[in-house]
C-alpha cells in the first residue's frame, strides 16, 4: 500500500542561511491529498507563530515535498 511521507523546511532568503528541516506532528499520510493539505495548513501555523516582524526580518519560508514510499506487510 503506497502512503505519503511529508518533508518540510524553514527557509530564509538571506544567503548566509540555509533551509533546515524541521519535523512535523505528523509524517505518514494515507494519500497526496492529505499530506498536502497538512503541508499548507502547517505552513501557515509556523508562519504564524514567527510573527510578521521575524517573517520580514528574515525572509522567512516554508516548503515542504510528499513522497510516496510502500509499507511492507508481512
Amino acid at each position: 500500500m503506497t502512503k505519503f511521507a511529508i518533508f518540510m523546511y524553514l527557509c530564509a532568503a538571506i544567503p548566509s542561511l540555509e533551509c533546515k528541516l524541521i519535523e512535523t506532528e505528523f509524517n505518514s499520510f494515507k494519500d497526496e491529498y492529505e499530506c498536502v493539505r497538512y503541508g499548507y495548513k502547517y505552513s501557515l501555523e509556523l508562519i504564524e507563530k514567527f510573527g510578521s516582524e521575524d517573517v520580514n526580518k528574515l525572509s522567512l519560508y516554508t516548503k515542504f515535498v510528499c513522497t510516496p514510499y510502500t509499507e511492507k506487510t508481512i
